[in-house]
């Protein structure tokens, strides 16, 4: 009975720290890491670099989290997390040029549970910001050109959203040969 009850305990600890241990989301398709700050790492504060030369801090101040974005000393703050001490959080900041324009737009990405993802999408030029939208999802981002794939449920299903003109539109497939 003991060897049966350790067993199921190392087990359950195996899961547990491979939850703990691993990353809660995965951006793939060509987007640059600026900044990345994690609630089981030791720093209240994290800096990263731009492209264009402007700094990206995520910090803690009381119970918030907060990511800004500096501009010749001048500071602007992009998301503000609220209450986010009593769960396991992940937040990274990319750079990616959804419409080729030479612009980067920013991608703030909040995990505030694992498999789940909150997504915040800026344009961002000499200092100013301008929220594009907020999307959720699951654990795996995929970026291919002006297109964002999420997935969502157990299915195998994703949400797609296209990048135009500044705003983000959520794909709908439709067959018109398929009339069911």
């Amino acid at each position: 009975m003991k060897v049966i009850l350790a067993t199921i305990m190392v087990i359950s600890y195996s899961f547990s720290a491979f939850a703990i241990d691993g990353t809660p989301f995965e951006v793939i398709g060509g987007a640059k890491l600026i900044a990345t700050w994690n609630s089981d790492g030791e720093s209240d504060l994290v800096k990263g670099k731009l492209s264009s030369g402007d700094e990206i801090i995520i910090s803690t101040k009381q119970s918030a989290l907060v990511v800004q974005a500096i501009h010749k000393k001048l500071g602007k703050e992009l998301v503000v997390i609220d209450d986010y001490s009593e769960q396991s959080m992940m937040v990274s900041v990319y750079e990616y040029d959804f419409d080729k324009d030479g612009e980067t737009e920013l991608m703030v990405v909040d995990s505030p549970e694992f498999s789940i993802v909150n997504i915040h999408i800026f344009r961002y030029s000499n200092g100013l910001t301008e929220l594009v939208g907020n999307l959720f999802g699951q654990f795996l981002i995929s970026l291919e050109d002006d297109i964002i794939s999420l997935p969502f449920g157990s299915q195998g299903l994703t949400d797609e959203y296209l990048y135009r003109n500044g705003s983000l539109f959520n794909l709908i497939y439709h067959d018109p040969l398929n009339r069911d």
